[in-house]
């Protein structure tokens, strides 16, 4: 290209000089836009990965929280129960953008005729993000049914507690009965 604008700046330019600088200048263009596209595809497959790595990361600190909740009262439970939910919450926002950046991307690799490997190399990083949701989503629903059975737990443990004081309380009330019926009793006997 250079030296066919070298050319065409000295003045030697043939109507078949002039034809080839046109189509270098044109093969240039496109292959300065072909450029252009595969870096606009790299910056966006890098972001791609970049937030895969960044899911990774939130969902291995969302698992190793869920493992280490042991909430001692119903209330604790609730608490853990409400943060599970916005966790699962944000961790969907985070899957739902991850996989919408990786569709868009085989989609441009598809529209330009782009290299088939990239598009295979999303397509497959999608698969495994998708089969991640599906686990992870599993182990949640395990986690928020614990949770949910501790809640339970917790009002039962309660419910007994209760039911044991009321049963020492009917307890003393019938010692009580009892005295009182024995001193009736006694008194009774007496006159």
């Amino acid at each position: 290209v250079k030296t066919a604008e070298m050319l065409a700046a000295r003045g030697e330019t043939s109507p078949q000089k002039e034809s080839l600088i046109m189509d270098l200048l044109r093969v240039h263009q496109r292959f300065q836009a072909r450029l252009a596209e595969y870096i606009l595809l790299l910056e966006m497959a890098i972001a791609f990965f970049d937030n895969i790595n960044k899911l990774n990361m939130l969902i291995d600190k969302a698992d190793k929280d869920f493992k280490q909740t042991s909430p001692q009262d119903a209330k604790q439970v609730e608490e853990f129960l409400r943060q599970h939910n916005a966790v699962k919450k944000d961790i969907s926002k985070v899957f739902s953008h991850t996989t919408d950046s990786g569709e868009k991307i085989v989609l441009r690799v598809r529209e330009n005729d782009g290299v088939d490997a990239a598009r295979v190399t999303v397509e497959r990083a999608l698969t495994m993000l998708d089969m991640r949701r599906i686990q992870w989503l599993k182990e949640w629903e395990e986690h928020r049914r614990r949770l949910e059975q501790g809640i339970k737990m917790c009002q039962l443990l309660k419910d007994i507690e209760k039911l044991r004081h009321q049963l020492a309380e009917l307890v003393a009330q019938l010692a009580q009965f009892q005295r009182q019926l024995n001193e009736a009793k006694t008194a009774h006997a007496i006159s």
